[in-house]
């Protein structure tokens, strides 16, 4: 196992989380001068799911996760069943950045799930087009795409900020 592996195995975690704060912090950091051009930052998230001391509302977290560009890989590991949108907070999360969610009950589910998170990173593809609105609105828009080609899937945002 390389280093990297070896740390996320002997994580250790207790107290409250504060899982909006520590978003918006990825988000600043990886949407800062150090953001690799051409590259989609991704972060990926291990949580329980529960913020009880948020700052902010979910949806001042969704949206700010929708303008940065940033793809979230959302682990819940024993997300509880009560509040119940804590798991769809975290599908929606995924879902809202072009990322996908993963529910665990057990540490040693992790190696499989990063492995399916690593292959995803490695076969992504970059599809642009000029927009045809050029109106000067900065209001989201919604994008649809399509595959044509039987037994192939897609998945991608559901729109963007221009």
């Amino acid at each position: 196992r390389t280093q990297a592996t070896n740390a996320l195995y002997n994580i250790t975690c207790g107290g409250i989380s504060r899982l909006d704060a520590g978003l918006n912090r990825a988000f600043d950091e990886m949407t800062g001068p150090r953001r690799v051009a051409g590259h989609t930052p991704a972060v990926i998230l291990l949580t329980d799911g529960d913020d009880p001391e948020s700052r902010f509302r979910f949806d001042e977290v969704l949206e700010y996760a929708r303008r940065t560009g940033v793809t979230i890989y959302a682990i819940g590991l024993n997300v509880p069943s009560k509040p119940v949108d804590a798991g769809m907070h975290l599908d929606q999360l995924a879902r809202e950045t072009g990322g996908r969610s993963f529910r665990i009950r057990r540490a040693n589910e992790l190696a499989s799930v990063y492995e399916t998170i690593r292959q995803e990173l490695r076969s992504q593809y970059l599809l642009a087009y000029q927009s045809s609105r050029l109106d000067g609105s900065t209001a989201f828009r919604e994008i649809t795409l399509e595959v044509l080609r039987p037994g192939v899937s897609a998945r991608t945002l559901p729109g963007y900020y221009p």
